[in-house]
């Protein structure tokens, strides 16, 4: 859980703070989420963010098929927008999250914390 809690420390924007505890409270963390964009073809996006270099981005089209509603339901919820507003500001800020959790090419999860 270190990671996350550096990052905790850095993010001082209430959005960004309710991607990053999404990621963190979806079951196997960033790990699962990066598997579910390979399970959706879309694993170069995630592996944009593990890695050095340029995260690439995504669309709200692609948010909807990777996460369940109910992960994008929370963020909307905690920040009290609408569904279709959450899934926007997940797509902004989604790669600066995993890239700010990832460690040496990977995203941590339960087996690698």
């Amino acid at each position: 859980m270190g990671m996350f809690n550096r990052l905790e420390g850095m993010i001082i924007d209430k959005a960004a703070m309710a991607v990053l505890d999404m990621v963190k409270n979806h079951p196997g963390e960033a790990h699962q989420i990066a598997e579910r964009f390979e399970t959706c073809g879309l694993g170069h996006i995630a592996q944009s963010w593990a890695g050095p270099g340029v995260n690439l981005n995504i669309d709200t089209d692609q948010i909807k098929n990777v996460l369940a509603e109910e992960h994008v339901a929370k963020v909307a919820t905690r920040l009290g927008i609408s569904q279709d507003a959450a899934v926007a500001k997940i797509a902004e800020l989604l790669p600066m999250v995993m890239s700010g959790v990832a460690k040496d090419g990977r995203f941590p999860g339960p087996a690698l914390t």
